[in-house]
């Protein structure tokens, strides 16, 4: 079996961007918890915090719940700080961001602006993702899992609204795969072995 690592698309910017895209931790509290800090009001559906811990929203954790796959567990992360910054609004596209951070290092984005509990709490408007997403678009545009049942997976998911992006394809005789569109416009890839 092959082995993949999970890991942040590339950000525009650097470390500058890396933070704004997926925020950083602040340790754990007394129970264990990842303690969280980021901008806010997007939040990609799945990043890797401080390059270590994932992260997953609520409608991205419901779609693994529910697709059949196993072998991870979820716990709840504490978000001590989450600070306004629309910077997806920026050109992304720019060689630096469209304004540095107070204090100069990335990590003052989120450290030197004031907590706004609401971001916090909320859920961010859902954005839905584009098919023909840009090669500079931010965020986790696809994940792959390698699953036992390829057509029993494809039906729960169809039951939960998640349908066929294309059809059902064979890869170098080894693999059957498909491509559902998952929440917030990610492509899920499912595979199965069969030689």
């Amino acid at each position: 079996m092959k082995w993949n690592r999970l890991r942040n698309a590339e950000a525009p910017w650097g470390d500058y961007g890396a933070i704004l895209v997926s925020g950083m931790s602040a340790g754990r509290d007394e129970f264990g918890r990842l303690r969280i800090m980021r901008t806010g009001p997007w939040v990609p559906p799945i990043t890797i915090v401080s390059g270590v811990h994932a992260v997953a929203t609520d409608t991205f954790r419901e779609l693994l719940l529910t697709s059949g796959l196993h072998g991870f567990a979820f716990q709840p992360v504490d978000k001590v700080r989450v600070v306004r910054l629309d910077w997806r609004r920026w050109d992304l596209t720019a060689a630096e961001p469209a304004r540095y951070p107070a204090g100069g290092e990335p990590e003052s984005y989120i450290e030197k602006r004031k907590h706004e509990p609401e971001l916090a709490v909320i859920r961010p408007n859902h954005e839905p993702g584009s098919p023909d997403a840009m090669s500079t678009e931010l965020g986790l545009r696809n994940v792959m899992f390698e699953v036992d049942d390829l057509q029993g997976d494809l039906d729960r998911l169809a039951a939960d609204g998640y349908g066929l992006v294309g059809g059902i394809g064979l890869y170098e005789d080894i693999w059957r795969m498909a491509y559902v569109r998952g929440p917030e416009g990610i492509i899920v890839a499912l595979a199965q072995r069969i030689g």
